[in-house]
């Protein structure tokens, strides 16, 4: 090809033409379908620096570059370019004038607030007016011009948002059910602005971008990384990095299962909105900055518009990891930013399409400016043909390293070689060689030594393992400026081959090492050293190896380049120039005199000893005479005057924990009339919440193991007041039998007793047999009542068999008998199948009764039962009539009435009574209507009753009865069924009667399409005597044992299935045992402690001792009874205060069990570490309960091998005890008793079938309506996810998706082999059985499911993806406008029977809102009227009764002073005129109070008029009262965690009883709180939305015993949301990293205070689930305790022998929040505090005391904001948004500190080191790449450049190749980066806080100054109030200053959060 010049004139001549004609070329990003004119433009530019304080070095440079035109123009900021002297070259357009301003360092001027890169002077986006070097240019350039202000704008917006972001974890327990994309582009930039990394190591840089993506999905994340096309043009000012894209792009593409996308051109496109329709991620990370403002303005774009899309925005700076979370800014998409991109929507398009354009035009003049006349597709050409002759040379294929090496040099060498002709051409009348140097560019024959100099440092890479190279020197010269040209050329060339390599796709190409294709610092040693080092005579062979290598690679090259000779392969340097400039220390020097000495303080003590154990002798040691260890000894001088060796605890959270009681004594209690009402209150508050929960009797506890002595004491102690939480009865009551009997009450009897009496003939009363007999005799209700007839107990026994005799005679009944009457204990118990036995002992009754004379009370009763039975028959008439009427409205009440009635006979009645009107329905149904077309839902009632009848009353159904059920199934023809119930019923004749009455649908295919919610279950008949309730299914039984053997058990079963009973089995068992005992019940949050001590308070009562409780709570915000009860119910925070306090252990050997709900929080984000520390430090048998854990069997073992391990501790410790005992050592003790046949065993216990079926519905707005779609849990996975992992094993199908799932099958395959098999009335399981159960129906759906997995994967999965996509719901159309919509759909659920329903969101103010909206509607509607409002009828009422009231009080004194008073008469009157009130008005409020029933939701009558009063005086003075009270009286409520305690609990009460219908609530009603319902609908997608939670909230649908089908709406969810919640996986549980140096103090300090405690504290340190079957790990963890116990002993809170001295206790009292209390107290002994606070004689002054408050705010709560945000000019009268530095004194001692810290964590990890697999240390982490092999000792040039051995222990290889060593680990913003990962520790486990923060881009990250937001909520004035505290209980001046200061500081701030609150 003829090379030719083409000046810049001719260039601009032919721009229009070019733009109509340019098509983006097909590369790897694939075809461009929109191509945008793209006019060439040269542009002349200058190069000036700007610097920015907060920036900090990247690519390594210590500047940063601005490319501007002549006149200020148009701008592209470009970071850490290459510089020689005070100059540096652009890379792109025509070649550059360069002014250097100067270093960052030195400071310059601050870059413009609006981030867009305003210039001082023109306009940032305008064209020069004139032309440079290449002429004139376009003076237009319309489309930035144009749009400057508007992007401005934009950036402004984006940065005012910033500082509103929420720094949260991103991968939260389910992050599979949270799918998000990743830009590329921003992953490029933020890994090359690591600081850690160099330009030109691309390993390195690919090592930097697999770690990132490796923390997201070790975690199991789902997500894309999407490259946008449009983004690759703004890299073409940076040719250095078009090849790194390019290369990064085919890595992840072949390398990685990463889901890579390039086929998108933009984020405006319209494959991008279709990506996100698809797909819908949750949330998109990208980076706030670019490398240079064009990009910046690319990045902002694509953030607008994901909040336009509904997308969240996350930064991908600032981000931190650990072992488990993923932490990062999350900026959500508010209404408010949905707005803006909406509103400017047309604006963003055309600046969109500008800024394109423009970037388009950088690269016609980066291409221009470099290869001349060659178009685009000319390099495209050139680059695939020079791949084309390698292929033809290496037809077997090769590694890329050496496809690349070879193209590229001879690419480069030609294009340069052109390059020189052309400037040979251009010269002025001068003959010239084209070999000859120019003055600004080098010669062809230098640059062909450069490229031998590449050639061989790919024949090293091909040869080097990774941990020879990473001891590379590192050089530190840079390259110099004639060679500049030709690398730039060369980047170029290996952009384009690269983009075009995938175009030979046959060839044999090994893309494995596409991450190690350059090693520039490997290219400069060489370099450096033949021009340096070989020319002082020092040759070096290479090898063997790489010297075939190198000569293989160049031949290649010279076989290639065909336009001129590039000479032989040796010598290596034909020139003597040079490439590298000159510098006075061209090698980079390792500097290693800050790093500290290898060694440990010499330590001992039983804990170090025990846990250590053989590990010390292999551990270096500092020795006696070290200055570390010798300074130890030297007396510390601290400026506060503590108290030394004190046994006085310092008071801890327990003791800083709000109760009512503190302060008074138990006589003050009792006396004290004010507390005594309180807590009569609080009694009665408590029971009645506990009531309204479940309906369960209280159970009256005994005590079993009582000796005489304890019980003669036991009735001579005063009976505790009974008005807390615990149940004792008041003074004056009674126990007589055992049995507890209140004073005025008859006495309670045991369940068991008064079920007998109520079953027992022997005992039970005529009155309650009575409606058995009516039931046995139909007609005996007309007889007569009264004494002498049936209505009396002995005319019912005495006339029984002969009107039984005359209604019917002697019949068969069903069944079995019964082994004995005790067998009815409960109404469940609904098994029991004959009454004979009652009919043949009336005779007996009847004979023995003799005639006695009634009395007047009696008479009253039998008046009284005349009444019910009058009131019972019509009842049952208004049923009757109403399902005559409408038979769905009749089914409803017939319903709600056997929800309410608790008597068998009476229910069994009822359901006769309903088939009977179903039956008469039906029959009329098909006289008319019916000959048409049959209304199934008549049928289905009548199967319904019949399900319900056979499951629920089997053993109460008579003959008649079965004739009558027999007779309705003949009628639907079912005659099969009909004939296993009666064989003679029907003759031939009479069947063919039926037939117009049949439905025409098999048996089976009718009981799983219309009634599979009410197959049978399997459930147990025989009862159990421990269980009186229910009849336990057999692993409840399971579970029972393990309480009754006293062992420990791991319960994993679904929501709502009953697992919660053993907890309440096992509390009875230790309430019986003693009244010493102690059950603490563990729950994940504050609001279900509250519930759990409810219902424990309404479960059980026990006459207690004095100052004992039976029920206490600790919460952090409250206490009641903690330590003096018998059932503690907290949370794992508070629970292990108490297990650590020293002082508590007393109360700690009382604990006898421990049960842990909601077990899965082990791995939350929030309290997950105190879950795995509790769990190992208790001695007792446990109760481990949740419903979703993956890895129950690995919990299981960790938690067996614990238990084993506490075996042999007992056993040790109870060797010990006996032999003090003998000796006299120790006196008998709790201790003897404590574990009695405790036993260690462990079992699983898995339970995984609902009781319920849940069906999935998808809400959608169509005609301004709300409709539901059925969605079929099948259509959540796709073929390819079934031939992977199947159908996953929670994902169950009801009966009736089964049957669709069948009838698709057949649908989609007509000639399926196995259709007639699986058809319902085949199928062998349904063919042989007349009632199918729930189990057959639950085989059939499995049968299936493995039917359609054999379609997959025997070739058939075109069928199965059509038998998906018919299953799939048709498309909806969300609606965005919830708060309208809402109300319709709720409406809808009413309609549908579905209400009451719970309703989830994830924001407070929304579900608030939307309850406000359903209220408006209602009270909006026509037929709504206006009634008084409840609260004011109350008031009413209540002032009635309190006039009442006192006039009686006042009538009875008087009566008593004097009897014929005067006013006797008025005051009469008047009493009687407010009764005849009072009693009016009680009549007529249900009246007052009515709303019209379609405008509420809730029953009104579900509370008395005085309960409802109750309830709604709870809430009287909360903030949400009032609102929640107008609500509940519409039948909504709200439920969050931002409600007072009360509000919650309002709710719940009101929820429970059926008084509100509908509740909007957030995740708090998901962990454990009991809210059965029989819907749920979640209204908004979040990304706590995740499938944990899902199975969490979907778990409450379907209410056991009342629900047979649960129901779940979606209503605004993504389709691909839905899908990700249905098929992601349960969590596993893994273990944090579980300790801290705070946590080793506290250790050390517990183990110092009791002698019997080692146990526990080894237990701690030993016991993991990080470290289970982990050895290393477990090594790794015992040096991190010696580096803990290091840092204390130095610091001063440990000695040599591990007691704890000074500051000790006051560091542990703070250990929420290290490492600042370290700090703290620090200050506190430097005398910093006592140095501020300096008091006047009025006190503090107020800068002292801001001051202080600055300084707290530094050290706690610190909160982070972006860096970026800093750009913005925030401007607020009162605050400020970004906090101040430390004073400079505070200041310098904090670096001090942090040091001292760095130093020995450098340390550790340098020892650490040593565990290291060296395999996997040289392996890439997402790829597995290896990068390993022997090292090659053959190359004395390999030796030579790799010599540097030192310093490189502890570093990450990859990292060692841009220079860093163990130096770095001293600088804390790198050491996450460069550390080994395969140690497993990060920085964060350092005590260390550095003032100022660096993200990965290298900015200072501000502190949010929000000091008055932490006093608002309570953090910081507990934080003040607790250290002033604390440092007043160490001082011996109570006056101390900064005691006082403290004081005065949380009072100060106090009264300000009263105002604010005010």
């Amino acid at each position: 090809m003829t090379a030719h010049r083409l000046n810049l004139e001719e260039q601009k001549s032919g721009a229009a033409e070019e733009a109509e004609s340019w098509e983006r070329p097909v590369g790897l990003c694939g075809p461009r379908t929109s191509a945008l004119p793209a006019p060439p433009c040269s542009l002349p530019a200058a190069v000036h620096n700007t610097a920015s304080p907060r920036r900090q070095q990247v690519w390594g440079q210590d500047e940063e570059w601005e490319v501007l035109g002549p006149a200020g123009g148009w701008g592209a900021k470009v970071r850490g370019f290459p510089r020689k002297g005070s100059g540096a070259e652009l890379s792109c357009g025509v070649p550059e004038v360069v002014l250097h301003l100067g270093s960052r360092r030195s400071g310059g001027p601050e870059r413009s607030g609006s981030g867009c890169g305003k210039l001082e002077t023109g306009n940032p986006y305008q064209a020069p007016e004139g032309g440079g070097e290449g002429g004139p240019t376009n003076p237009d350039r319309p489309g930035l011009r144009q749009h400057t202000m508007f992007l401005e704008k934009m950036a402004r917006f984006i940065l005012h948002q910033m500082p509103k972001a929420r720094y949260s974890s991103l991968l939260n327990d389910f992050v599979e059910s949270n799918y998000f994309v990743i830009d590329g582009d921003s992953l490029l930039v933020t890994c090359l602005g690591d600081k850690s990394f160099k330009r030109g190591q691309d390993l390195h840089f690919f090592y930097l971008v697999e770690c990132y993506l490796v923390d997201l999905m070790r975690n199991g994340a789902q997500f894309a990384v999407i490259f946008f096309e449009d983004a690759e043009c703004a890299y073409f000012p940076f040719h250095e990095l078009l090849p790194l894209r390019t290369a990064l792009i085919l890595h992840l593409q072949h390398n990685t299962n990463i889901d890579v996308q390039t086929e998108i051109s933009g984020c405006l496109s319209l494959e991008w909105e279709l990506f996100l329709e698809e797909r819908h991620p949750y949330f998109l990370i990208v980076s706030d900055e670019g490398l240079n403002d064009l990009q910046t303005h690319f990045f902002n774009f694509l953030i607008i518009h994901s909040w336009g899309t509904g997308v969240h925005v996350v930064l991908s700076s600032g981000q931190e990891s650990d072992s488990l979370k993923l932490y990062a800014y999350v900026m959500q998409s508010t209404k408010r930013n949905q707005k803006f991109s909406k509103e400017n929507q047309m604006m963003i398009q055309s600046a969109y399409k500008s800024l394109i354009q423009h970037l388009e035009e950088d690269k016609i003049l980066a291409l221009t400016s470099h290869f001349g006349h060659l178009r685009w597709e000319d390099m495209v050409e050139e680059a695939c043909e020079t791949i084309f002759l390698l292929r033809q040379l290496w037809p077997q294929g090769s590694d890329i390293r050496s496809v690349l090496c070879v193209t590229l040099c001879s690419l480069s060498l030609r294009r340069y070689h052109c390059f020189l002709e052309n400037k040979k051409k251009t010269a002025s009348d001068q003959e010239t060689n084209v070999r000859q140097v120019d003055t600004d560019c080098s010669a062809l024959q230098e640059v062909e030594d450069l490229c031998r100099l590449h050639c061989l440092s790919v024949a090293f890479l091909l040869r080097l393992p990774l941990p020879q190279r990473a001891r590379t020197r590192v050089i530190t010269s840079h390259w110099i400026e004639n060679i500049q040209t030709f690398l730039k050329m060369k980047k170029w060339c290996e952009y384009f081959i690269l983009r075009n390599i995938s175009k030979f796709g046959s060839w044999n190409l090994n893309l494995k090492h596409l991450s190690d294709l350059n090693d520039e610092h490997l290219l400069k040693n060489i370099a450096f050293f033949y021009e340096t080092e070989n020319v002082q005579e020092i040759y070096l062979n290479l090898g063997d190896f790489i010297k075939r290598d190198y000569e293989h690679l160049w031949n290649s090259v010279s076989h290639l380049v065909k336009e001129f000779n590039v000479g032989k392969p040796f010598p290596l340097r034909t020139t003597a120039g040079y490439f590298l400039g000159k510098t006075s220390s061209p090698i980079q020097e390792i500097s290693l005199e800050n790093m500290p000495s290898l060694g440990f303080i010499p330590m001992t003590s039983a804990i170090i000893d025990m846990f250590l154990g053989d590990m010390l002798k292999d551990l270096p040691f500092l020795k006696s005479d070290d200055p570390v260890v010798t300074s130890l000894n030297k007396p510390k001088k601290s400026v506060v005057c503590f108290r030394l060796h004190t046994h006085t605890p310092l008071s801890d959270d327990y003791d800083m924990t709000k109760c009512h009681s503190d302060g008074v004594s138990i006589s003050e209690k009792s006396r004290d009339s004010h507390y005594v009402n309180h807590q009569q209150k609080k009694m009665s508050d408590q029971r009645f919440y506990g009531k309204s929960l479940e309906s369960v009797s209280a159970k009256v506890i005994v005590t079993q193991t009582s000796h005489p002595e304890e019980e003669s004491s036991r009735k001579k102690t005063s009976h505790r007041l009974g008005l807390s939480l615990g149940t004792s009865p008041p003074p004056g009551s009674r126990a007589k039998g055992g049995q507890v009997s209140w004073p005025g009450q008859r006495p309670r009897l045991s369940l068991s007793t008064r079920i007998k009496r109520k079953t027992d003939p022997d005992t039970v009363p005529g009155h309650a047999i009575l409606p058995l007999l009516r039931r046995l005799a139909p007609g005996t209700r007309s007889l007569g009542r009264g004494p002498g007839g049936l209505g009396s107990p002995a005319s019912a026994k005495r006339d029984a068999p002969e009107r039984f005799a005359k209604a019917g005679g002697s019949r068969q009944l069903g069944g079995t008998r019964p082994s004995s009457w005790s067998d009815l204990r409960s109404p469940n118990q609904m098994r029991i199948t004959c009454w004979s036995q009652l009919l043949g002992k009336i005779p007996t009754i009847a004979q023995d009764t003799k005639p006695k004379t009634l009395t007047k009370k009696q008479i009253r009763r039998l008046i009284c039962q005349e009444q019910k039975d009058e009131l019972w028959d019509d009842l049952v008439s208004s049923i009757h009539k109403e399902m005559r009427e409408n038979l769905n409205s009749g089914i409803k009440k017939l319903e709600d009435c056997l929800k309410s009635c608790s008597r068998i006979p009476e229910k069994l009645e009822l359901e006769m009574v309903g088939l009977t009107v179903c039956f008469e329905t039906w029959k009329e149904h098909c006289r008319g209507e019916g000959k048409i077309s049959k209304d199934l839902s008549i049928a289905v009632h009548m199967m319904e009753r019949i399900y319900s009848l056979l499951q629920r009353y089997k053993g109460f159904l008579l003959q008649q009865d079965y004739e009558f059920i027999a007779k309705c199934l003949k009628y639907l023809g079912f005659n099969d069924m009909a004939n296993s119930l009666d064989p003679t019923l029907m003759t031939a004749k009479k069947k063919k009667k039926k037939d117009k009455y049949s439905i025409d649908i098999g048996p089976a295919r009718f009981q799983l399409q219309y009634i599979g919610h009410c197959l049978m279950r399997d459930e147990r008949e025989d009862l159990d005597p421990r269980v009186q309730e229910f009849i336990p299914d057999t692993w409840q039984r399971e579970l029972l044992d393990v309480v009754d053997n006293n062992e420990s058990a791991v319960v994993v079963a679904p929501t709502s299935s009953g697992k919660t009973y053993a907890s309440y089995y096992c509390m009875e068992k230790v309430l019986k045992e003693s009244d010493d005992g102690v059950v603490v019940y563990v729950a994940p949050t504050k609001a279900l402690v509250g519930q759990v001590a409810a219902t424990v308070q309404n479960r059980f009562t026990k006459m207690l001792p004095d100052d004992t409780a039976l029920c206490g709570a600790y919460t952090p915000d409250y206490r009641c009874d903690a330590l003096n009860c018998q059932v503690l119910v907290t949370v794992p925070a508070c629970f292990e205060i108490l297990l650590l306090a020293p002082h508590r252990q007393y109360w700690v050997e009382r604990i006898r069990y421990v049960i842990f709900d909601e077990v899965h929080c082990l791995g939350g984000e929030i309290g997950g570490k105190y879950w795995e520390r509790i769990l190992v430090m208790i001695q007792c048998p446990f109760l481990v309960l949740s419903a979703t854990i993956s890895n129950p069997a690995h919990l299981t073992e960790w938690l067996k091998s614990v238990k084993q391990y506490w075996k042999q501790a007992d056993k040790i410790m109870e060797e010990e005890f006996i032999s003090e005992k003998k000796s006299g050592q120790r006196s008998n003790s709790l201790k003897d008793n404590l574990r009695i046949n405790q036993s260690y065993e462990v079992r699983l216990v898995i339970y995984g079938e609902r009781y319920n079926d849940l069906e999935k519905h998808i809400c959608s707005v169509k005609h301004d309506d709300v409709s539901f779609d059925h969605y079929h849990p099948c259509t959540a996975v796709t073929t390819d996810y079934i031939e992977k992992y199947g159908f996953p094993c929670d994902l169950t199908l009801s009966p009736r998706e089964s049957i669709q799932l069948y009838d698709t099958m057949v649908q989609v395959w007509n000639t399926w082999p196995r259709a007639q098999e699986l058809d319902p009335e085949e199928f062998s399981l349904f063919k042989n059985k007349v009632f199918i159960k729930k189990l057959d129906a639950r085989k059939y759906e499995e049968i299936l499911k493995a039917e359609l997995t054999s379609w997959v994967k025997n070739g058939n999965i075109r069928k199965a993806e059509r038998v998906l996509e018919n299953l799939s719901p048709e498309s909806v159309s969300d609606s965005k406008d919830m708060v309208k919509m809402f109300p319709l759909l709720v409406e809808k659920l009413r309609k549908l029977n579905k209400l009451p329903a719970i309703v989830f969101g994830f924001r407070n103010g929304d579900l608030e809102e939307i309850a406000g909206s359903l209220c408006t509607f209602l009270e909006e509607k026509p037929e709504s009227k206006s009634p008084l409002r409840t609260d004011e009828c109350h008031s009413y009422d209540a002032d009635i009764a309190k006039c009442l009231k006192k006039e009686k009080k006042i009538n009875a004194k008087q009566n008593k002073i004097n009897a014929n008073d005067q006013e006797k008469t008025r005051k009469l009157e008047r009493t009687l005129t407010y009764t005849a009130e009072h009693i009016d008005f009680l009549k007529n409020l249900k009246k007052i109070q009515e709303i019209p029933q379609d405008c509420t939701y809730g029953d009104v009558n579900a509370l008395d008029t005085k309960s409802l009063k109750a309830v709604f005086e709870r809430v009287e003075s909360t903030r949400n009262g009032n609102k929640l009270k107008t609500l509940a009286q519409r039948g909504i409520g709200f439920h969050h965690n931002s409600m007072y305690f009360k509000e919650k609990e309002f709710v719940e009460i009101l929820f429970a009883k059926g008084f509100i219908k509908v509740v909007t609530a957030t995740g708090t009603l998901a962990l454990g709180i009991h809210m059965p319902c029989k819907s749920v609908v979640f209204v908004q997608d979040s990304v706590y939305l995740d499938a944990l939670n899902y199975r969490q909230m979907s778990g409450r649908a379907g209410r056991r015993g009342q629900d047979m089908l649960g129901d779940v709406y979606f209503f605004g969810i993504p389709l691909p949301k839905i899908e990700r919640l249905m098929t992601s996986n349960v969590p596993e549980l893994r273990g944090r990293f579980p300790l801290s140096t705070t946590l080793v103090l506290r250790l050390m300090l517990l183990a110092s205070k009791k002698h019997n405690v080692n146990a526990k504290v080894l237990s701690v340190l030993k016991h993991s689930l990080l470290s289970y079957k982990q050895p290393k790990v477990t090594k790794m963890l015992k040096l991190y305790f010696l580096f803990s116990l290091q840092f204390l002993a130095k610091e001063g809170y440990l000695n040599q022998k591990g007691k704890p001295m000074r500051f000790a206790g006051l560091v542990a009292r703070l250990c929420g929040h290290e490492p600042s209390n370290f700090i703290f107290v620090s200050f506190l002994e430097k005398g910093l505090f006592h140095k501020l606070c300096q008091p006047t004689r009025r006190g503090f002054p107020q800068n002292v005391v801001e001051t202080l408050m600055l300084v707290l705010a530094n050290l706690f709560g610190r909160k982070y904001i972006p860096a970026k945000s800093q750009d913005a000019n925030f401007t607020f009268s009162q605050s400020k948004v970004i906090l101040d530095e430390l004073p400079e004194d505070f200041k310098a001692a904090l670096q001090e500190y942090n040091l001292k810290v760095a130093k020995d964590f450098a340390s550790f990890l340098l020892i650490s080191s040593k565990l290291v697999n060296v395999k996997n240390k040289c392996r890439l982490p997402l790829s597995r790449i290896k990068f390993t092999g022997e090292e090659y000792e053959d190359s004395q040039l390999v030796s030579n450049l790799m010599n540097r051995r030192e310093g490189r222990v502890a570093i990450s290889p990859f990292a060692c190749l841009s220079g860093n060593t163990d130096g770095n680990l001293l600088q804390p913003e790198i050491v996450n980066h460069v550390v080994l990962r395969t140690i497993g520790v990060n920085v964060m486990q350092a005590p260390v806080l550095w003032s100022q923060k660096i993200d990965n881009q290298g900015r200072r990250m501000p502190l949010s100054a929000y000091a008055l937001d932490f006093y608002k909520h309570g953090s910081l004035t507990e934080l003040t109030r607790d250290t002033g505290y604390s440092l007043s209980e160490l001082c011996k001046n109570k006056d101390d200053n900064v005691v006082l200061a403290f004081r005065q500081l949380s009072k100060i701030f106090y009264e300000k959060l009263q105002k604010v609150q005010n």
